[in-house]
C-alpha cells in the first residue's frame, strides 16, 4: 500500500504541462482581457511614457541592424531594462508611434501572464496536494476550478490596470511573464528530475528566463528567494535540516547573487552613494523616512488587494513620510500588524503550508520596491505579482468556509464586481487631462499631481485653461514652495506672457532645490532669449544638454537664440540636429524655414514652412509664417507681371490664414485678369477684415465704378 501510495504521488509529481482538461479556463482569461482592455487601445501616450517612449529618439530603429538594436536597448533613459526598451523599439518599427500597437502588445502580456499564472497555481496546487500534511489539499479534480478562480480574480483585478494600461509599465508585466516562466520551468524541471535530461533543460530554460526577465524590470532580482522557498516549502517539505545542510550549495550563493545583481542593476556597484544621491536630488524625504513609510504602504496595499475600490486607486498615492514609529501612529501599528503577519506565517508553516508561502510571496516580491532604495513611495503596478498568492489564500480561505462546495457562484460575482471597478479605472487613463485630473481629485495636497494636471490643462489649450493651470501650480507651490516642476511650469507661462524677470525667478528657484533639473536651464534660457540676453541664454541651453543631451527642444531653442541673433548657419545646424532626435518637431521644422526666409530664399523656407504645418495644423507660428512666405512669393509673382501665379499664391495665403492684405492683393490681380465680381468680392473681404485699410477701400470703389458702365451700356 506504501509503495502504491509512493508510486502515485511519483506520477503526480512527474506530470508538468496542462492536460486537455485542464486548458479549458485559458481563453476565458483571454477574453476577460480583451473585454476589459480593448477599448484602451487608442489612449494616448501619458506620463513617463513620454520619456521613455515617446520623446526617447533610441527606440526609433529603422531596421534590425545590430547597431539600432544595441542602442535601443542600453541607451535609452531606462538603460538597465534592455528587453523592455528593446519590446518599445520593435513597436515603433512596426507603427512608429500609434499608441494602438504598444498598447496591444501590454494586453496580450497580460493575456499570456494570466495563462502562466493559472499553469503556476496548478503546479503549486499540484505540489500541495502530494503533500503529506497538506490542509489545503484539492483534489485533482478541483485544482483547475480553485486555479481558475485565483486567476480570474488576479487576471480583472483593478490594481492590474495601471501594469496594463500605462504603456511602460510594460516593464512590470514584461518581467512578471519571464518571472513566471522561470518558475513553472523550475518546479517542471523539479519535477522531471534534475539527474534527467527534461529536468536540466527546463531548469536552464528557467534560468535563462530569469535573466531575460532582469533586463525587463529590477524586481527579477527576487526569483531566486521565491525557487528557494518554492523548493523548501514543496519539495523539501520544510525539513529543518535541509536549509542547514545547503547553506553552502543554497542560501550563500543565493545572498551574494542578490547582492552583487542590486547592486549592479540599481547601485552601480557603489550603493551607498547612489542611495544617497537618489534622495538627495529627487526626493522630499530621507532613506529612513522611507523605510519607515513602507510599513504603512505594505498594509495599505493589502487593503487594496482586499478591498479595490476605485475612490481608492490613483496613479500618484499620497504618503506624507513617517519621521518617527510614532509620528504618524499608524506607522507603528502597520509594523505590528506586518510582524503579527509574519508570525503566523511562520506559526502556520508546518500546518497550513500554502497559507504560510502565500504570506511570504508577498513580502519577498514587493522586499526590492519596499526597501532604502530611493524610489516613489507607492504605486499600484508593484503588486501586479506580489498580489497573486495572497488573492490564493483568500479564495482558499473562501472556500474553507464554504466547506469546499461550488466555488463557481462567488467566484463569478466576485469577477463581475471586479471588472465593473476596473472598466471604471481604465476611463481614468484616457489621456494626461482625465488621468491627473482623477490623481489631484485623490491627493489634493500633493504637489506633484496639482502640478502635472495644471500641465494637462496646457496641453489641451480650451478657454480659460492657462489661467486655471496657473491656479494648479500655485496650490502645488502653497504644499511645497520649492517644488521644482510647479516653479519650471509656471516659469513657461509667465514666460509667454512676457513676465520674464518673474519667470527667471521662479527657474531659478527650481535649478535651486534640483541643481540637476535640465529643462528648468532650458525654460531659463528661453526667458533671457525673449529679453534679449542671448549670451546668458546659450550658456543656460548648453548647460541643460550637459544634463540631458537628448533633449531636442533645447537644441530648437539654441537655434532660435542664433536666429534671433542673426547667426543663421548655427541656428540652422542645431535645429537639424533637433530633427534627429525629434524628426515630427513642426517647431524645428519652422526654424529651419525661418533661417531660409532670413536668407531670402523664399522658395526654400516654403517647403519646411510646409512640412511643419502638415505635423501639426494647430501649429500657429509655422501657420503664419507659411501664410507670410506664399504671401510673399505671390507679390513677386504680381511685380514681375505673373499675374495668374500671383493669383495662385495669394489665393492659398488666403486659405491658410485671412489677412486683408493678401484679399486685397488677390483682388488686384483677379481685376487684372478679367474677374471683377471675385476682384469686388475680394476688396469687400479685405475690407471686413480691416475696416482701416484705405487701400482695400479705394481698390473697392473703383472696382465697383468700372462695373457700373457695364451693367448700364
Amino acid at each position: 500500500m506504501r509503495n502504491s501510495l509512493k508510486s502515485h504521488h511519483l506520477k503526480q509529481m512527474s506530470e508538468p504541462l496542462l492536460k486537455p482538461c485542464q486548458r479549458w479556463p485559458l481563453p476565458v482569461f483571454a477574453i476577460l482581457s480583451l473585454v476589459l482592455y480593448l477599448h484602451t487601445l487608442n489612449y494616448d501616450f501619458v506620463f513617463d511614457d513620454s520619456q521613455n517612449v515617446r520623446d526617447n529618439p533610441n527606440i526609433r530603429i529603422t531596421s534590425f541592424d545590430p547597431a539600432q538594436l544595441r542602442s535601443a536597448a542600453f541607451d535609452a533613459p531606462s538603460h538597465r531594462r534592455p528587453v523592455a526598451n528593446l519590446s518599445f523599439a520593435l513597436n515603433y518599427l512596426a507603427d512608429g508611434y500609434n499608441p494602438r500597437g504598444y498598447r496591444l502588445v501590454n494586453v496580450v502580456i497580460h493575456i499570456v501572464n494570466a495563462g502562466l499564472v493559472y499553469w503556476l497555481l496548478c503546479l503549486i496546487l499540484q505540489l500541495e496536494a502530494a503533500g503529506k500534511e497538506a490542509k489545503f489539499k484539492i483534489a485533482p479534480a478541483g485544482i483547475p476550478l480553485v486555479a481558475a478562480a485565483t486567476t480570474a480574480i488576479w487576471a480583472v483585478h483593478p490594481l492590474q490596470v495601471q501594469a496594463v494600461a500605462y504603456i511602460v509599465q510594460r516593464m512590470t508585466s514584461l518581467a512578471s511573464m519571464f518571472i513566471l516562466l522561470a518558475l513553472c520551468l523550475y518546479i517542471v524541471g523539479r519535477k522531471a528530475g534534475i539527474t534527467r535530461r527534461r529536468g536540466i533543460t527546463c531548469i536552464a530554460a528557467a534560468a535563462l528566463c530569469w535573466l531575460i526577465s532582469l533586463g525587463c524590470k529590477e524586481i527579477a532580482v527576487a526569483v531566486p528567494l521565491l525557487v528557494f522557498f518554492i523548493e523548501w516549502y514543496f519539495f523539501q517539505n520544510l525539513k529543518l535540516q535541509w536549509p542547514l545542510k545547503t547553506v553552502g550549495l543554497w542560501i550563500v550563493p543565493m545572498v551574494v547573487v542578490v547582492v552583487v545583481l542590486v547592486s549592479l542593476l540599481y547601485l552601480d556597484m557603489k550603493p551607498v552613494e547612489h542611495i544617497l544621491k537618489a534622495y538627495e536630488n529627487m526626493r522630499d524625504f530621507t532613506p529612513f523616512e522611507r523605510v519607515l513609510t513602507q510599513f504603512r504602504v505594505l498594509v495599505f496595499y493589502l487593503t487594496l488587494i482586499v478591498l479595490p475600490i476605485p475612490s481608492r486607486l490613483t496613479l500618484d498615492h499620497h504618503f506624507p513620510p513617517s519621521t518617527t514609529l510614532l509620528d504618524p501612529l499608524t506607522t507603528a501599528l502597520s509594523l505590528a500588524l506586518l510582524i503579527g503577519i509574519l508570525v503566523v506565517g511562520v506559526m502556520v508553516a508546518k500546518r497550513h503550508r500554502l497559507l504560510s508561502f502565500c504570506i511570504f510571496w508577498y513580502f519577498i516580491g514587493l522586499a526590492l520596491e519596499s526597501s532604502i532604495i530611493g524610489l516613489e513611495m507607492a504605486y499600484e503596478h508593484r503588486l501586479y505579482l506580489p498580489c497573486l498568492m495572497p488573492i490564493l489564500a483568500l479564495v482558499l480561505l473562501v472556500r474553507r468556509a464554504l466547506c469546499r462546495r461550488n466555488l463557481i457562484a462567488p467566484a463569478v460575482i466576485i469577477v463581475v464586481l471586479l471588472m465593473s471597478a476596473t472598466i471604471y479605472r481604465t476611463l481614468v487613463w484616457r489621456d494626461g487631462y482625465t488621468l491627473w485630473q482623477d490623481c489631484a481629485r485623490k491627493a489634493p495636497n500633493k504637489p506633484r499631481p496639482l502640478t502635472n494636471f495644471g500641465y494637462a490643462l496646457v496641453q489641451r489649450g480650451e478657454a480659460g485653461d492657462i489661467d486655471e493651470a496657473v491656479r494648479y501650480y500655485h496650490r502645488a507651490l502653497a504644499a511645497n514652495p520649492n517644488y521644482p516642476l510647479a516653479n519650471n511650469n509656471l516659469a513657461k507661462i509667465l514666460t509667454d506672457r512676457g513676465d520674464y524677470a518673474a519667470a527667471i525667478e521662479h527657474c531659478q528657484r527650481a535649478i535651486n532645490k534640483k541643481p540637476k533639473y535640465a529643462e528648468a536651464y532650458n525654460n531659463y534660457g528661453v526667458a533671457l532669449v525673449k529679453s534679449g540676453n542671448y549670451d546668458d541664454a546659450l550658456e543656460k541651453f548648453h548647460t541643460s544638454i550637459k544634463l540631458d543631451p537628448n533633449n531636442a527642444s533645447v537644441y530648437r531653442n539654441i537655434g532660435n537664440a542664433h536666429l534671433s541673433g542673426g547667426d543663421l548657419d548655427q541656428a540652422d545646424q542645431y535645429y537639424q540636429h533637433a530633427l534627429t532626435l525629434q524628426p515630427d518637431s513642426a517647431d524645428a521644422w519652422n526654424g529651419r524655414g525661418g533661417v531660409q526666409k532670413k536668407r531670402g530664399r523664399h522658395q526654400d523656407a516654403l517647403p519646411l514652412f510646409r512640412k511643419a504645418l502638415a505635423l501639426d495644423p494647430t501649429h500657429k507660428p509655422s501657420r503664419a509664417n507659411c501664410r507670410d512666405t506664399i504671401a510673399i512669393l505671390g507679390s513677386i509673382e504680381l511685380k514681375a507681371g505673373r499675374i495668374k501665379a500671383a493669383a495662385a499664391y495669394f489665393s492659398e495665403a488666403i486659405d491658410i490664414l485671412p489677412n486683408a492684405k493678401d484679399c486685397n492683393n488677390l483682388g488686384a490681380c483677379l481685376g487684372q485678369l478679367g474677374q471683377l465680381d471675385d476682384a469686388i468680392a475680394m476688396f469687400a473681404r479685405a475690407v471686413e477684415l480691416d475696416p482701416e485699410y484705405g487701400d482695400a477701400h479705394r481698390n473697392l470703389e473703383a472696382a465697383e465704378q468700372m462695373k457700373q458702365p457695364q451693367e448700364h451700356p
